[in-house]
């Protein structure tokens, strides 16, 4: 009897790009399959809007993380582990471990690996890539404002937690802001009003930029953040590159799942 693989089963937001499906998340799945090349690699989504989306658009089926654990347990494979991309742990890791337990005792081991953002060296560490990520940018003229998702749950603190990372560590002109949390887009634009900037450069702070985040970010509408700066008098730059794009990033992944392997 062939004994069936261990699964290593990455779990994503989702992103109905397929270009940044393949830049960011599919990067993190190839590097991890080549870390641990004695697992097999499995993808599951979290939001069923973009898997539906994926499957009216592109014709492609991805599971959600309950129909990837059951069509496991159908193929009868034993040990599994699942690999969050998420940054923080939110509502959506509070998910993810609700659904994993009704799976006890299905699997001979079922392990869950932590977020991005979990331990103060994670968070050391984040700081440093963007500061990496920032560098081009950095002269007394410009501010880079990150982008990030946010979220009611108590993980938003993260991002205030990582900010003053980064300003500990000397990194005065980069700032984050969230989407649909603190702090929002007119806090960090207040704090930029502060200083002497001529320019502001916004990335996203997201493993993946889908199409709602690029819109929201570069839009043309009066309330995109583009256009929020564009008419405080900056000159604005938008650089599209989710943090699944970044080597670092994708090896602090890879660490985070080696972590959950042995552990």
């Amino acid at each position: 009897m062939t004994m069936l693989k261990p699964v290593l089963l990455v779990v994503s937001f989702g992103v109905c790009s397929n270009e940044a499906r393949t830049n960011d998340i599919q990067s993190i799945e190839e590097a991890v399959s080549r870390a641990f090349p004695d697992y097999e690699i499995r993808r599951a989504f979290t939001s069923r809007t973009i898997i539906d989306r994926i499957r009216e658009d592109e014709g492609i089926a991805v599971d959600t993380v309950r129909e990837a654990l059951d069509r496991l347990v159908n193929e009868g494979v034993r040990e599994v582990v699942i690999q969050p991309t998420h940054i923080l742990p939110g509502f959506e890791y509070d998910e993810l471990k609700k659904t994993a337990s009704l799976y006890a005792g299905r699997f001979d081991r079922l392990a869950i690996g932590k977020t991005l953002l979990d331990s103060e060296s994670d968070y050391d560490e984040m700081q440093r890539i963007i500061a990496d990520a920032a560098k081009e940018y950095s002269d007394a003229d410009t501010a880079v404002v990150l982008m990030g998702h946010g979220t009611e749950h108590s993980a938003n603190a993260g991002y205030a937690k990582l900010q003053r990372r980064i300003n500990a560590a000397g990194h005065n002109n980069i700032f984050i802001g969230t989407l649909e949390a603190m702090p929002t887009v007119h806090y960090v634009r207040a704090l930029i009003r502060l200083g002497d900037f001529k320019r502001v450069v916004l990335m996203p702070l997201m493993i993946a930029a889908g199409e709602d985040a690029v819109a929201q970010m570069t839009g043309e509408a009066e309330d995109s953040w583009r256009s929020i700066f564009k008419d405080e008098g900056f000159e604005v730059e938008c650089v599209l590159k989710g943090l699944g794009g970044n080597a670092d990033v994708r090896r602090m992944m890879v660490r985070h799942c080696g972590e959950t392997i042995v552990g």
